[in-house]
């Protein structure tokens, strides 16, 4: 699996508006660099600039933005005046215009999923062979899954009007709840007894039998989430309709302790929860309620799993703070 990384640092790539392909970071740094033209002192050290060290020199980071193609004639006059200041009366019109409403696009929500779901599969393996999970791959998935699950939390008006600190403190349950029920999904759908899968097609579980310590805490690991996650999502089947209602309604009820409520969200969760249940009972007019009931008690094992997952962050040395990106960090510590 060939997965891109940002040029300059090896980051979680954003994009590649000036030329090569950066994080974030890198990018927002390069602008900085280039409008301010604060960077006189030229350091010949040539200093590593990774993405643990990228800030330990200004100059050979902006050195090697240019050597890898970032390009000074591509920040925009739209890049020099900074950011327009007409987007917050924008956003306060918009949720003035949608308070109190208990729509919900669900058409928007399934293209959303299909692309989320394309993206992932560009970064698939490309052959039958499962190969067992690295430190790139999770903090691939961990840094990507962030950013998909940050985006379907702000198509919600009761997500977008949070205060940063407390989106950070909704996402740093729910997105690891998106990225669990993710793997679960692809799991199931592989069909493969005894492993879990990453979004990647990378396995977290090892091919050889557990010696160390750490192949034993890892085994433990991966039977629980299988446990928890990989037969209840099995035995229900969800279809892409009842798997967005469920992303949807576990955004919806945070259980984060530090309790952040979500202004206007209980008109969204009736919502779903009717839609939901008329949608299961059109399908299987006989099992439709029972379905219906399963999905919602699945909620409560995919918040259990997401406190086994912090709970490991703890003790696998796969998951050490280190190995990832300052993006997908602020909500792990959170």
């Amino acid at each position: 699996m060939n997965i891109p990384w940002c040029e300059v640092c090896h980051g979680a790539p954003k994009g590649a508006q000036y030329g090569a392909l950066a994080c974030l970071g890198c990018i927002v740094f390069f602008r900085r660099a280039i409008v301010g033209e604060n960077i006189k002192r030229k350091c010949n050290l040539n200093c590593d600039i990774l993405f643990e060290k990228k800030n330990c020199c200004r100059s050979c980071r902006l050195q090697k933005c240019l050597k890898v193609g970032m390009d000074p004639n591509a920040v925009q006059h739209r890049d020099l005046i900074g950011p327009r200041k007409p987007i917050k009366l924008i956003l306060k019109k918009k949720a003035d215009a949608i308070s109190g409403s208990c729509e919900i696009d669900f058409d928007y929500l399934m293209e959303l999923q299909r692309k989320q779901t394309i993206k992932w599969e560009r970064y698939g393996r490309q052959n039958e062979n499962i190969k067992k999970v690295t430190a790139t791959d999770i903090r691939f998935v961990m840094s990507l899954g962030f950013q998909n699950a940050t985006v379907w939390a702000n198509h919600f008006e009761p997500f977008w009007s949070l205060s940063n600190d407390e989106k950070t403190s909704v996402l740093s349950e729910y997105g690891i709840a998106f990225i669990l029920m993710e793997q679960a999904i692809k799991t199931v759908n592989e069909g493969i007894k005894g492993v879990w899968l990453l979004q990647t097609g990378t396995s977290l579980l090892s091919p050889v039998p557990c010696e160390t310590e750490q192949e034993k805490i890892h085994q433990k690991f991966v039977n629980e989430l299988l446990e928890m996650l990989w037969a209840p999502f099995k035995n229900l089947g969800l279809d892409k309709f009842e798997t967005i209602i469920l992303k949807t309604l576990l955004l919806l009820t945070p259980s984060h302790q530090k309790n952040v409520h979500l202004t206007g969200s209980k008109l969204l969760r009736e919502k779903c929860l009717s839609e939901l249940m008329k949608y299961t009972t059109n399908i299987s007019p006989s099992s439709g309620l029972e379905k219906f009931g399963e999905i919602l008690l699945l909620m409560g094992s995919i918040r259990c799993a997401v406190k086994l997952f912090f709970n490991h962050t703890k003790k696998l040395d796969i998951f050490q703070m280190d190995n990832f990106d300052a993006f997908t960090r602020k909500y792990i510590l959170m």
